[in-house]
C-alpha cells in the first residue's frame, strides 16, 4: 500500500545498490519535472523505528525533493509517496530491480509526446520548463515529430537511423519525404544525401554566395527557407533569387567604384575570386611613401634578420624568440600600412585595366582591382614590367625560352623561395594550415599540390646544369637542417615517438615544421599558379641576391636576336647597332662582362635585372 510519507522523516538506505551518480543535464530534467507535476512514481522505503524511514529504491527522486526543499520551492513537510517494506531480505533485490528492470521510452514516441503537448497550447518556452531541458532541444524534438509517420515507423523498427531522420526534417513536405526515401532506399540512404535530394537546388546561408547575400535580405525580398535545426543551417530555397539578389548588390558597388575610381572597366561576377583567373594582375606600384615609414620599414627588417641568425645560431631561446616575434609583428605591420596606403594602379595602367567585383569564399565582398585582358597587355607591351605575368601574358617568354632552360629558372626560384621560407616560420605554419584546410574543407585536392604536396613528400629542386649545389639559397637550407632537433626520430616504438616528438618545446616544432614545410614546397616559373606567386609576392624575395644571369646558366642559351632585343632597352643604341652584326659569342662575352662590373652600383640594372620566369 502507498502512504504519503514528509521529506524529513526520510533518508537515503545504504542498501541502495546506485552508486553511479547520473548527468547533471538528467538530475535538472528530473527537478523540473518534479517542480511541475510532483513526484509521479512512489519511493520504496523501509521502517527504521522513531517514525523514520530509509529509501531502498527513488534515491533520484528524494534528492530531486530535497534541492527543491533547499531551494524553498517545496516545504520540508513535502509528502512524497512510498511504498514501504519491511522484508530485510527484499531490499537489495527490490533496488536492483529498479535500477535494472526500466525500459526506456523510445526516441519517437518522445518526440509526439511533445508533439501532443504543442497541440495542447503549450509553448516550446512552457515544455522546456515543465521538463528541464533547454528550448532548442524542445525545437529539435517538435522538429521530429513532423516528419512523415511513415518514416517515423521506420525509425522505430530501425530501418531508418536518427541521423536520417533528423535530416528529413529540412523539408516538411511528406510526400517528398516519401519520395526522397524511396528513391534513396534503393541505394544507400545517409544523411547527406537525404539533404541534398530534399533541398535541390537550395542554396545554404553558409555557403559563398548565401552568406553574401544574407538571410534577412533573401526573407525581405520574400524567399522562403528550410531549416536544418540539427546542422545549424538554413537554406534559401528560391536559387534564382539568390542569384538575382547577389547581382543586385554587386552592381551598387559596382556603380560605386566606377564613380570613385577611374578604371577602364567595372564588371560584377558571381565566380568569386576564381573570375580573375582569365586576366592578367597587373602589379601596383608603391608611391609617395615616406622617408620616415621606408626607414623604419629598413630598421625592422634589418632588426628581424639579425634577431633570427641569433635565434638559429643559439638554438631558438624562448626570451630571444620572444624578441624576433615582437620585432616580426612590428615589421609586418608597417609593410601592411605602407601597402595599404601608398600601394597604387598608375594612370596608365588604369586606362586599360579593370575591376571584378565579386564575393570572396566566406561571403565578404571583394574588390579585384588591376585586372588587363591579354590583347590590352600586348598594346602596353612597354610597360611590361609593371605586370605580373601570367602564363597567358608570356608568350614572348615561353616562345623564346626553351623548355629546359624554363625548368632550370622554375629549379632556382623553387630553391631560393624554400630557403628564404626558413626566416618565416609563421608563414610556413600558414601554408601548411591553408592546404590542410583547402583540400579537407572544400574538396580542392587537385589545386592543393600547386603549393605544397598533400602527401608531404619532399619536392627536390633540380636543374639540367647540376648548378644547384652549394648556392647560397642550398647552404641556408642544409645548415638549417644541421640544428633540427631529431632525436624523437631514433625511437623504435612509434607510440614513444610520438609522445617523445610531443614534449618538444614550441620553437622546437615549429622549426620543425617550417623547415619540413620549406622541403614540401613546390615552386614553378611565374605566372604558372597564382597561389605560388602571392607566397613568393608575400615573402619579398630579392632573387637577384640569390641568382644572376652567367654565360652558362641563361646568356649561352639564348639566341643571338633575343639577346640583342631583351638588352638593347638597357643599352645604348651604339651598342645594339655595333651588336647586331657581330656573332653570338661575342655578344654573349659583353653581355657577362657588363653584368659582371664591379663599379655598378646595388640598385642598377646589372645587380637587379632578372629574366619575367621569377
Amino acid at each position: 500500500m502507498i502512504t504519503n510519507i514528509p521529506f524529513q522523516q526520510l533518508s537515503i538506505s545504504p542498501k541502495n545498490v546506485r552508486q553511479v551518480t547520473t548527468t547533471k543535464a538528467a538530475d535538472q530534467q528530473l527537478i523540473a519535472s518534479i517542480r511541475s507535476q510532483g513526484v509521479l512514481q512512489n519511493l520504496v522505503v523501509e521502517p527504521v523505528g522513531n517514525d523514520q524511514f530509509q529509501v531502498i529504491a527513488g534515491g533520484r527522486r528524494f534528492a530531486a525533493v530535497g534541492h527543491l526543499i533547499d531551494g524553498e520551492e517545496l516545504d520540508s513537510d513535502f509528502l512524497i509517496p512510498c511504498l514501504v517494506k519491511s522484508n530485510t531480505d527484499e531490499h537489495i533485490e527490490i533496488s536492483l530491480a529498479e535500477n535494472t528492470q526500466r525500459e526506456a521510452m523510445h526516441p519517437a514516441d518522445r518526440f509526439l509526446a511533445y508533439k501532443a503537448l504543442a497541440d495542447q497550447g503549450y509553448s516550446e518556452e512552457d515544455i522546456a520548463a515543465r521538463f528541464g531541458v533547454a528550448i532548442q532541444s524542445v525545437r529539435k524534438l517538435l522538429a521530429l515529430s513532423k516528419v512523415s509517420p511513415k518514416l517515423l515507423d521506420y525509425f522505430r523498427k530501425g530501418k531508418l537511423s536518427l541521423e536520417c531522420l533528423m535530416a528529413f526534417t529540412v523539408h516538411p513536405d511528406h510526400k517528398k519525404q516519401l519520395a526522397c526515401y524511396k528513391d534513396l532506399s534503393q541505394r544507400h540512404i545517409y544523411p547527406n544525401a537525404v539533404r541534398s535530394w530534399l533541398l535541390d537546388e537550395s542554396v545554404s546561408t553558409a555557403s559563398s554566395i548565401g552568406a553574401f547575400v544574407g538571410k534577412a535580405a533573401y526573407l525581405k525580398a520574400g524567399g522562403a527557407v528550410s531549416t536544418d535545426l540539427f546542422e545549424n543551417h538554413t537554406y534559401l530555397n528560391d536559387h534564382a533569387m539568390v542569384h538575382q539578389l547577389a547581382e543586385q548588390k554587386l552592381t551598387r558597388q559596382a556603380n560605386k567604384l566606377k564613380k570613385q575610381e577611374a578604371w577602364s572597366w567595372v564588371d560584377i561576377s558571381l565566380l568569386g575570386t576564381s573570375a580573375a583567373s582569365e586576366f592578367v594582375q597587373l602589379k601596383p606600384q608603391l608611391t609617395d611613401v615616406p622617408q620616415s615609414l621606408s626607414n623604419q620599414i629598413k630598421q625592422l627588417t634589418k632588426q628581424a634578420e639579425q634577431l633570427e641568425e641569433q635565434c638559429i645560431a643559439e638554438g631558438w631561446p624562448e626570451t630571444l624568440e620572444q624578441k624576433f616575434e615582437i620585432v616580426e609583428k612590428a615589421l609586418d605591420e608597417a609593410i601592411e600600412v605602407r601597402d595599404q596606403d601608398y600601394l597604387r594602379f598608375s594612370d596608365e595602367q588604369m586606362s586599360y585595366a579593370g575591376c571584378i567585383v565579386t564575393f570572396d569564399y566566406h561571403g565578404k565582398l571583394t574588390i579585384i582591382r588591376g585586372l588587363a585582358l591579354k590583347k590590352d597587355v600586348q598594346r602596353h607591351q612597354r610597360q611590361a614590367q609593371a605586370v605580373d605575368t601570367t602564363t597567358e601574358t608570356t608568350d614572348k617568354t615561353a616562345a623564346t625560352y626553351s623548355q629546359a632552360l624554363l625548368n632550370d629558372l622554375a629549379a632556382h626560384r623553387q630553391q631560393i623561395t624554400k630557403a628564404c621560407l626558413l626566416k618565416h616560420p609563421n608563414v610556413a605554419l600558414d601554408i601548411l594550415h591553408y592546404s590542410l584546410c583547402v583540400q579537407v574543407l572544400s574538396g580542392r585536392y587537385h589545386r592543393c599540390h600547386q603549393l605544397i604536396d598533400a602527401h608531404f613528400n619532399e619536392v627536390v629542386s633540380e636543374s639540367s646544369r647540376d648548378d644547384l649545389n652549394g648556392t647560397p639559397a642550398d647552404a641556408a637550407l642544409n645548415n638549417f637542417q644541421k640544428k633540427l632537433p631529431l632525436a624523437w626520430l631514433d625511437e623504435a616504438d612509434e607510440g614513444k615517438r610520438l609522445i617523445t616528438f610531443m614534449e618538444l618545446s614550441a620553437s622546437e616544432k615549429k622549426r620543425l615544421i617550417t623547415y619540413c614545410v620549406a622541403a614540401t614546397l613546390s615552386i614553378n616559373n611565374r605566372g604558372t599558379h597564382h597561389d605560388q606567386d602571392a607566397l613568393v609576392d608575400h615573402l619579398q624575395i630579392d632573387f637577384a641576391k640569390h641568382w644572376r644571369p652567367s654565360k652558362d646558366n641563361f646568356l649561352n642559351r639564348q639566341d643571338k636576336g633575343l639577346l640583342l632585343n631583351t638588352f638593347s632597352t638597357y643599352r645604348n643604341e651604339d651598342w645594339t647597332n655595333q651588336h647586331t652584326a657581330a656573332k653570338k659569342s661575342i655578344v654573349v662575352e659583353d653581355i657577362a662582362n657588363w653584368f659582371g662590373e664591379k663599379s655598378a652600383q646595388d640598385d642598377s640594372v646589372q645587380k637587379t635585372w632578372l629574366p619575367d620566369t621569377f
